[in-house]
């Protein structure tokens, strides 16, 4: 039993007294392909390559394009406060940005000054914005039409920021 504890003990100190030796990777498999081939024509391709510049990024605000806005403000300020326009001519642009924001069924109605009218079928029960187009943003003044049977509309129509024309 002694013998048995001495060889132990040598077997303990050489394995604490051994550095660890790292273990070797294998080689990365590699591969050796040889390729005959006869040639019996030669061809030349010439090709040019177009590159189209990409489309520019339209960056809008709420679904306006700042130079639709712009333009919007600008034929707004020039309009005289309290005078009315009935049913302004048709632009195909702003019609559709404002269908797009406001809804399908709308339309400027009319205009008093720089505020516009956007009616979405109140005559039956839809809603009636109040817009100003400012340079940066469409300001949503007030929302009258069917929005006042749930008790939502206030301040139709928006006397204070100076709707002085007649309404719907």
């Amino acid at each position: 039993m002694i013998w048995l504890r001495s060889v132990l003990a040598v077997v303990i100190v050489s394995c604490a007294a051994a550095t660890p030796q790292p273990v070797p990777t294998p080689p990365a498999p590699t591969a050796t392909v040889t390729a005959t081939a006869t040639a019996t024509a030669t061809a030349t391709v010439t090709a040019t390559v177009t590159v189209a510049d990409p489309p520019p990024v339209l960056t809008t605000i709420d679904g306006w394009s700042p130079t639709l806005l712009q333009r919007l403000a600008r034929e707004a300020d020039s309009k005289r406060a309290g005078v009315v326009s009935l049913a302004p001519p048709p632009d195909t642009e702003r019609d559709a940005v404002i269908q797009r924001a406001f809804g399908q069924r709308c339309k400027l109605e009319r205009t008093c000054g720089p505020l516009w009218g956007v009616d979405c079928a109140s005559a039956v029960d839809g809603p009636y914005y109040f817009v100003r187009p400012r340079a940066d943003r469409m300001e949503r003044i007030t929302v009258c039409g069917g929005a006042c049977m749930g008790g939502r509309c206030t301040n139709c129509p928006p006397r204070d920021a100076g709707w002085t024309c007649p309404t719907y």
